[in-house]
């Protein structure tokens, strides 16, 4: 329980490991392959934006034990996701996948954010308003997943995924926003 309080804790939002690397430049899709439509994810103004096309984006590198720290941003009533621990082949296999929804998602019979999609709701409402900046931490470490918003616990779970994997942005055709993506290998 003790790394959760470093790993939600507002006041630690903004001290990163030195190890923490940016994984998105904000200007190009480097490190990443695209899956889907041309308007499934776009670049604006050094934002990543999930379009409105499905599609998937997927993080080259792949990963054991990480933790991401990101702002998020979405569109009244949209929803996306960030599988953990994908296959890197533009699929999600049967990878966890953490769920960023606005905060009336669960209203509109969504997962609400900070969910593990199909095996843990989010036990806390932690998203401001539509059209907010957001604090995201995802941490997973050996199969035990964390998702922090905002600083607040949203889920933490037992997951079954592999030790190895890739982190994969899901769009659902809805338009979301993230920025300073920043990985710290654990």
């Amino acid at each position: 329980m003790l790394f959760l309080l470093g790993a939600c804790s507002a006041k630690e939002e903004h001290t990163l490991s030195p190890q923490a690397a940016t994984i998105f430049n904000g200007t190009s899709y480097a490190g990443w392959i695209v899956t889907g439509g041309v308007r499934s994810f776009m670049i604006e103004g050094g934002v990543l934006a999930c379009g409105d096309e499905p599609g998937t984006l997927t993080y080259a590198e792949e990963l054991g034990d990480f933790e991401l720290r990101c702002d998020i941003r979405s569109d009244a009533g949209s929803s996306a996701g960030i599988a953990v621990r994908a296959p890197g082949d533009g699929t999600l296999g049967k990878a966890p996948v953490v769920v960023l929804a606005d905060q009336l998602a669960g209203a509109a019979g969504k997962d609400p954010a900070g969910s593990i999609r199909g095996v843990m709701p989010a036990r806390a409402a932690a998203m401001e308003p539509t059209g907010a900046w957001n604090k995201l931490v995802i941490r997973m470490q050996g199969q035990k997943l964390t998702v922090c918003i905002n600083g607040t616990v949203t889920a933490e779970a037992e997951v079954a995924a592999p030790p190895r994997g890739h982190l994969a942005l899901t769009g659902e055709g809805e338009f979301f926003w993230l920025r300073e993506l920043k990985l710290t290998q654990l």
